[in-house]
């Protein structure tokens, strides 16, 4: 599905989409196989003893790929009437949303 504002990266034969948003709104993290096309959705927080509670808002980010983790940097938003939330730093082991071939 379309999207804007995130970050994307190839791990093995995996395209990793982290965040954005789409025409139904925010996005989680989508794990596109290269070879067969298959996807798998998540939603964060579902990572590594996240709590529910937690806020993630994966927009106005940055993520980049270090041995064998995910680190999502920044991202949330400002709103007039709510005000401001920015995210702490995320890591996210990778063999939790891509298997080891």
């Amino acid at each position: 599905e379309p999207r804007f504002g995130h970050t994307a990266h190839i791990i093995r034969n995996h395209l990793v989409l982290v965040g954005g948003v789409g025409p139904y709104g925010p996005l989680g993290l989508d794990v596109v196989n290269l070879i067969s096309g298959e996807v798998m959705r998540y939603n964060l927080p579902s990572f590594d003893g996240a709590k529910e509670s937690d806020l993630v808002m994966l927009h106005n980010h940055t993520s980049f790929v270090k041995d064998e983790s995910l680190i999502i940097i920044g991202g949330g938003g400002n709103c007039f009437s709510f005000g401001t939330h920015i995210n702490s730093a995320v890591t996210i082991r990778t063999k939790t949303f891509i298997p080891l071939d």
